[in-house]
């Protein structure tokens, strides 16, 4: 192999671990950096990829923007308006549930597995939210729906973001080989 295809597979991996990382910070544009890697993993290797594979991948970024900026709002807004305290809660509070899933990822118990999964994406990041809220609130009964919302706006971006990453990732292994 070439010395210019591998530095275009690192470049075109380490774009598309940007964009995972960015499903998790809000405002980073995390699909579309993987999207990029994509690209340049398919023109940049010369590997043929169906370019259905290709449009569905920019309809699916289409949708999630969309998502993102009008329909993840307007659900936020009908559970209750929440602070910056209550967002950045939930941010950091994934990326420290990320660390406690790398944490547990070398347990055999799958039993655990799953118990630091639904504690990483579950409930630390909504008590950091919750504490976000309560930090701009002052009162633990008018911060609960609040954290809650910013919670469900937070999972519901993530989750989207990640399809399009995966996406992504399919598209080069299904075809790369």
């Amino acid at each position: 192999m070439e010395l210019s295809t591998i530095l275009i597979l690192v470049f075109s991996w380490l774009l598309i671990a940007i964009g995972f990382l960015g499903c998790f910070i809000h405002k980073f544009p995390g699909p579309v950096m993987a999207f990029i890697g994509m690209l340049v993993f398919i023109f940049g290797t010369g590997i043929p990829v169906p370019w259905v594979g290709i449009v569905i991948c920019v309809l699916l970024l289409i949708i999630t923007a969309l998502a993102n900026k009008k329909f993840i709002p307007w659900v936020a807004k009908q559970i209750s308006d929440f602070s910056n305290g209550g967002k950045w809660g939930a941010i950091i509070g994934s990326l420290i549930g990320l660390l406690v899933i790398a944490h547990g990822a070398n347990s055999d118990s799958n039993g655990m597995k799953v118990l630091l999964a639904l504690l990483g994406f579950g409930v630390i990041p909504f008590c950091t939210a919750l504490l976000g809220e309560f930090a701009s609130r002052k009162d633990m009964g008018q911060s609960l729906k609040p954290a809650a919302a910013a919670y469900l706006t937070y999972l519901m971006s993530m989750i989207l973001k990640l399809a399009v990453c995966c996406y992504a990732v399919y598209i080069i292994i299904t075809n790369g080989n």
